[in-house]
């Protein structure tokens, strides 16, 4: 009752359109603040809901744990995570050379038109292209690993190989590209059984030195000629997605263009 009480109150004053209040901590991350001091703050409108907070401000029992929380949260600051850079194969661009087919997947058994992936030849080499900028909430200078998600249409004992060509673009002169290999997919199978998704995983792209929002220009081919792996699969392979796993340690950049 009494905590039903103070946030009546609570609600009322913030009703009556009062915009500032000195408090001397803040908590779960409803005000703005600089460091882990206590110091006072200046409140703006924010109209507050929930029962338990209101009771925390109004009666000064603010648990450290969700202060420091917030602060981090504020910070723009979390614990370091993997995430996903997602380019399905919609979004590739093919052309003006060596273009797979866009052809059918999967359909329902009937009649339908069905689902569409590229599928890349056995024995000419086919590519698509396309950019990632890695986003503000990377960790800057940590390691990328990209990977292609495909599958096949008939079983075979054999093996794809993937190849990635890059360029990691920099304000002075851009780099030569760079040609890294998979022709192994995770789970280390010898044998590719038709109409299962497999994930080829690209050695490891070092980023030391680079910082957020760094872009980088890529293209994704079929090995069909073997030249950096083994490539004995005699039948077109399909790519469903590119991705690229980062790590990231914050919410975004404090400044919108990252230094």
């Amino acid at each position: 009752m009494k905590k039903f009480i103070l946030f009546l109150f609570v609600a009322q004053l913030f009703a009556s359109e009062i915009t500032t209040e000195r408090m001397t901590r803040p908590t779960i991350g409803i005000w703005p603040y600089s460091d882990y001091k206590e110091e006072q703050i200046t409140k703006t409108n924010s109209i507050i809901t929930d029962l338990d907070t209101v009771y925390k401000i109004t009666t000064g029992l603010f648990e450290d744990s969700l202060y420091k929380r917030a602060i981090r949260v504020n910070k723009f600051t979390i614990d370091t995570a993997w995430e996903d850079l997602r380019f399905s194969v919609l979004s590739l661009r093919v052309g003006p050379t060596a273009d797979p087919d866009f052809t059918q997947l999967r359909d329902d058994s009937s009649s339908s038109t069905g689902v569409f992936a590229y599928d890349f030849d056995a024995s000419t080499e086919e590519q698509s292209h396309g950019n990632a900028q890695l986003p503000h909430a990377w960790e800057p200078g940590t390691v990328i690993k990209p990977h292609v998600h495909g599958t096949v249409k008939s079983t075979e004992i054999a093996q794809v190989c993937w190849g990635l060509e890059y360029v990691v673009l920099t304000s002075d002169t851009i780099p030569f590209t760079t040609i890294i290999y998979i022709d192994t997919v995770t789970t280390g199978n010898d044998t590719l059984y038709a109409y299962k998704e497999y994930i080829w995983a690209f050695p490891t792209i070092d980023m030391s030195g680079y910082s957020e929002s760094a872009n980088i220009s890529f293209r994704i081919f079929r090995d069909a000629d073997a030249d950096g792996g083994t490539d004995d699969y005699t039948a077109d392979a399909t790519l469903i997605e590119f991705d690229i796993h980062y790590i990231k340690n914050k919410l975004g950049t404090e400044n919108e263009l990252p230094d």
